[in-house]
């Protein structure tokens, strides 16, 4: 099972991770320590996709992370966890749901909005890291994000075998950004598996399955938005 290699592969002497980081790093020409960030990456992925107890929203995938991880259409490295959490999950269904087209005022759909935050960040904050944090084996610290106001930020610092990488780009934690304001169409089923799947070979099963990601045109078109 997938839990099952990345478990494994923590019991593995610092040294013997350290070989399997720096011959991918060697491979892919890039650092270790993004190779090292790319498997926690990965970890927190199953963990939240496979391993969260029965009872939590439906969560989506997007943004950069998920466009190379999920679909290969460019080429870069882990940094952040991009999520959507379903309005209906937060208890914002139906009428409830401000970003429906019809039948609410400005003013109710803006109150709604308000309060849709505000259920988002208590969610990410309050439920959803406890129950990571079980699921993480207390290897990580997982903080809010200080920097974020509203709460839908968590910082999931793991214990890096490269504590000296001076890249400040590089930090040691999982930056797990969340909101529930964005769209969920057009959506899709997919799979992610770290870097070093291709150096441990098929006795290491890390494809992570059953995410739920946002299709690759809607990333895009968010993206053009932006500009």
């Amino acid at each position: 099972m997938t839990s099952e290699s990345f478990e494994r592969f923590l019991t593995l002497p610092d040294q013997d991770r350290r070989d399997v980081f720096e011959a991918a790093a060697d491979r892919l020409n890039t650092l270790a320590s993004y190779v090292e960030k790319d498997f926690w990456v990965c970890l927190v992925l199953d963990a939240l996709y496979n391993r969260l107890p029965e009872g939590h929203p439906q969560l989506l995938f997007k943004g950069g992370t998920a466009l190379s991880k999920a679909f290969g259409l460019i080429r870069r490295f882990s940094e952040d966890i991009d999520l959507v959490v379903y309005r209906e999950g937060l208890g914002f269904g139906a009428d409830r749901d401000p970003t429906s087209p019809e039948g609410l005022s400005n003013k109710k759909r803006k109150a709604l909005f308000d309060e849709l935050s505000a259920a988002c960040g208590t969610y990410i904050s309050g439920d959803l890291a406890s129950a990571l944090t079980p699921l993480l084996d207390e290897r990580c610290r997982i903080l809010p994000d200080e920097e974020n106001g509203d709460q839908q930020t968590l910082l999931i610092e793991y214990p890096t075998l490269y504590p000296n990488a001076d890249i400040a780009y590089v930090l040691p934690r999982v930056k797990l950004e969340a909101g529930a304001r964005s769209a969920l169409d057009p959506n899709t089923t997919g799979s992610v598996r770290p870097y070093i799947s291709e150096d441990l070979g098929d006795d290491w099963p890390f494809d992570v399955g059953n995410l739920h990601v946002i299709e690759p045109s809607r990333t895009y078109l968010e993206k053009l938005l932006i500009l």
